[in-house]
């Protein structure tokens, strides 16, 4: 599985949900800006609707299966965006994220909402943010990030467990996925922009390792013969190609669905795979101790993410060889929901993912064996 670019925590989680691109559902990246309100979003601070909603034709999941069926009932627990209303509407049951809540309690109140009497959750969301807290300090090789996952790995076995209990694995569809993956960035690969370009004549938005760039008024000309060298064309041909390179509007990669948003401006930096890229030498000095970061091209090996599904509608032993991102997967849960995988605009597509279910595969292998008849 693929993320989506960039390869952030807030603006994938939003694919998930909406099953669109960055570029249509507007969450482009966890530290953003936005010209029409003039305000800034930093990592989810928007709790209003209008950071949320940036696409009136997109419904995120969990309102969709509500819209279903009064009778149903998402829940999350929590969810990245899931605490912001759609046009008024939210998940019947939602808790907001707190970094230091407890796995274990976090799961026991969505088991609860699973299993309520009066109006069960049809549908469960749950976020947690580890191994990505750790991964950032200590990288994705440190001992102290490997234990982190073989600790959330006994969380997961503690979840089928617990189900198993209840009779419950036989009746629910698991799906265990993550955002992205995380680089190895050690704090002596890094650029600061502020070494190359005056901090008057720009506004940098996002976080390393990627940034859009809004020119100021009057500076268009110098900025654009400063960031010649780093341009994709003469990129590939310069020493900067192992550091970090920018794209004007028109030259950001098509399969990066990362263009024409009103929140995506000038320039886009990137910075390579292992690099990181401060706006200051002060932001540099405060990441010193990191040794692990993602945002990078969503085409990196180490850019993926992990996905693993199983349940009654799912093959069992089963590896699924074709490529496919993580839009792709709005489908395959409508599909989940007993709702049809085209009732939403959405972007993923349904023929990447379908071959992932018993049934699905069992009427596409009926329908080969009787045309070979």
């Amino acid at each position: 599985m693929l993320p989506t670019f960039s390869t952030k925590t807030l603006p994938n989680h939003h694919s998930i949900s909406t099953g669109l691109y960055q570029n249509k559902h507007g969450i482009i990246h966890n530290q953003m800006f936005d010209d029409i309100y003039n305000e800034h979003f930093v990592d989810g601070n928007g709790k209003d609707e209008k950071w949320w909603n940036g696409n009136r034709m997109a419904v995120p999941l969990y309102i969709a299966n509500q819209l279903e069926d009064r009778r149903r009932a998402s829940c999350c627990s929590p969810w990245i965006g899931c605490h912001a209303p759609y046009h008024g509407r939210r998940a019947k049951y939602f808790i907001r994220f707190n970094q230091s809540s407890c796995y274990y309690e976090q799961f026991d109140w969505t088991l609860m909402k699973l299993i309520d009497r009066s109006n069960p959750a049809n549908l469960a969301l749950m976020y947690i943010h580890e191994p990505d807290s750790i991964g950032h300090k200590y990288g994705p090789y440190g001992w102290q990030t490997k234990q982190k996952v073989r600790r959330v790995d006994r969380f997961v076995g503690f979840i089928y467990n617990r189900l198993k209990q209840l009779n419950l694995t036989t009746k629910i569809n698991i799906i265990i996925l993550s955002d992205h993956g995380l680089a190895d960035a050690r704090p002596y690969r890094s650029i600061v922009m502020e070494s190359f370009l005056n901090k008057t004549w720009y506004d940098a938005y996002g976080s390393n390792p990627v940034y859009t760039l809004k020119v100021r008024k009057g500076f268009e000309t110098v900025v654009r013969k400063i960031l010649e060298p780093y341009r994709i064309n003469n990129c590939k041909l310069k020493q900067s190609a192992k550091t970090f390179c920018v794209y004007s509007q028109q030259q950001i990669p098509k399969r990066y669905q990362y263009d024409y948003n009103g929140r995506i401006f000038d320039y886009l930096l990137l910075a390579n795979e292992g690099w990181s890229v401060y706006k200051t030498d002060k932001d540099k000095q405060r990441s010193k101790s990191s040794f692990g970061q993602h945002g990078y091209d969503n085409q990196l090996n180490i850019m993926r993410p992990l996905f693993i599904a199983f349940g009654p509608s799912f093959r069992q032993q089963y590896y699924h060889h074709n490529r496919f991102i993580n839009v792709d997967l709005y489908p395959l849960m409508l599909k989940l929901l007993n709702m049809s995988p085209n009732q939403y605009y959405h972007q993923g597509k349904w023929i990447n993912v379908r071959s992932m279910l018993k049934q699905q595969y069992l009427l596409e292998k009926n329908k080969k064996n009787s045309n070979l008849k």
